[in-house]
């Protein structure tokens, strides 16, 4: 007794006496077997100063708000901060 250290049991039955360590080998175990991703998951978001400007011109040539909010995956409330300039 008298450890004061989170722990848990590793594989070989041995002691792991670090939170991060005991992390790491759960997320390892959960995981294992499953492919990595080649290239990452999402192209990312534009920059928001180049989407907003996208957004102002595309509204001003016709697009509808809803239409928008879909196409930048962002809320239709976003939507209409970015018309009126509003920052968050």
């Amino acid at each position: 007794m008298g450890h004061t250290l989170p722990h848990a049991y590793s594989a070989g039955g041995s002691f792991v006496f670090s939170l991060e360590n005991a992390i790491t080998r759960l997320v390892d175990h959960l995981y294992r077997g499953l492919p990595l991703p080649i290239a990452p998951q999402s192209q990312g978001t534009p920059k928001q100063e180049q989407r907003n400007a996208e957004v102002r011109a595309k509204y001003e040539a016709g697009a509808g708000v809803p239409d928008l909010a879909s196409e930048y995956g962002v809320s239709v409330a976003r939507v209409y901060q970015i018309l009126r300039g509003k920052r968050r």
